[in-house]
This record gives C-alpha cells, sequence and structure tokens, in this order.
C-alpha cells in the first residue's frame, strides 16, 4: 500500500536488497551480513585474553569494524553475557581491535555462558529491543542516494549464542 511504499525504513531495507542483489549478480561477489566468524565446525570464532573475551568478525571484503558512538552510548553497546543460570555478567567496554575483532572488556566468559549481541531481554521481540552500534565502514563510502544521502551502514545482526569449551580453548 501507499503508506508502506513512503515509508523510509521501507526504503531502506529495499535498497539494501538491492545492493545485495547487484553484489551478488554483478560483482560475482557474494554480500555478507556482519556477524561473528565461524570456523569449520560452526563455532563462534572467539578467545579469552585474561579477563577479556574477544570475538571475531567476517567483516565484508576489506572493511573494518567501527563502533558508532552517536548510535548507542551505553558502555556495553548492546553485547551482554549471562551464566547458564541467567544472570548477567558485567562487561565493562566494548573496544575494537584491529580490523575484525572486538573485545568485551572484563567479560570473563565460561563455557556454558550465553552471549546476546544486540538484546538483553529474549523475550522482547520488537525490532526497538534490538540495537547494536558495532558496524562495519561500508556506509563511509556507500550511502543511499534516494534518502537524502543517509549512509548504508552494514550493521551487526542480532545473535545469541551458548559458548562452548571448544570455543574457548
Amino acid at each position: 500500500d501507499d503508506v508502506h511504499k513512503s515509508s523510509k525504513g521501507y526504503a531502506t531495507m529495499g535498497a539494501a536488497a538491492a545492493v545485495a542483489a547487484f553484489s551478488n549478480a554483478f560483482l560475482r561477489r557474494p554480500w555478507k551480513p556482519l556477524q561473528v566468524a565461524k570456523d569449520a565446525q560452526g563455532r563462534w570464532r572467539m578467545r579469552v585474553d585474561g579477563d577479556d573475551l574477544i570475538l571475531r568478525y567476517d567483516v565484508p571484503w576489506g572493511g573494518q569494524l567501527e563502533l558508532d558512538n552517536a548510535t548507542w552510548e551505553q558502555r556495553q553497546r548492546g553485547f551482554y553475557l549471562f551464566n547458564s543460570g541467567g544472570t548477567e555478567k558485567t562487561i565493562t567496554d566494548v573496544v575494537v581491535e584491529g580490523r575484525d575483532e572486538l573485545r568485551l572488556v572484563g567479560a570473563t566468559a565460561a563455557a556454558t555462558d550465553i552471549l546476546r549481541i544486540g538484546f538483553k531481554d529474549p523475550t522482547l521481540t520488537t525490532s526497538a529491543s534490538v540495537a547494536t552500534n558495532l558496524r562495519d565502514q561500508q556506509g563511509d563510502t556507500i550511502t543511499f542516494d534516494d534518502l537524502d544521502g543517509t549512509p548504508m551502514h552494514n550493521w551487526a545482526i542480532a545473535e545469541q549464542h551458548t559458548i562452548t569449551a571448544g570455543e574457548l580453548a
């Protein structure tokens, strides 16, 4: 209907789909969402460094991770860690390290802990409850021309994962 056709959100989704299709069909370069990298066994690529947890992201096409502080100012920036009993563990900061790694400072992780990216409460399902300020730098150079030059950022997708001992080894 006309109401949905005129919505900026719907226009943005359509433009993003067009970019993904163009990348696949013409550039022969599959579009990839910004998400935690996985190994051949499907385990998340992460490691422990002292009291910190370091996540490796699949950053498409030579890009770099970026924390967009104007979007999300909370210290954990949309990253939440819970023990297996559901008690939240403290994350004191989130820091980009290098091109494709993210350090969760003070996130003393153990096997069976649950990491939520983009949401804290799993019972909330509205889009307003899902947010993180992690993105790649794609939007610094690619914009939606039909939307007043709005940056086409590739935001990290919301994910939930139960950490295994093999991922922490």
